[in-house]
């Protein structure tokens, strides 16, 4: 059985009004690239 990779923490600043384009394209990101295992969860506008 393999290891699962360890998680980190990070943070996202982003200006106002804009949390909700800034959390989609990162969401669309992670989706693209196949990288949804290295994240669990988000926090903030949706």
């Amino acid at each position: 059985m393999s290891e699962a990779p360890k998680k980190r923490w990070y943070v996202v600043q982003a200006f106002s009004g804009f949390e909700g384009r800034v959390a989609t394209s990162l969401r669309e990101h992670i989706k693209l690239h196949n990288m949804e295992e290295l994240f669990w969860r988000s926090h903030g506008a949706d």
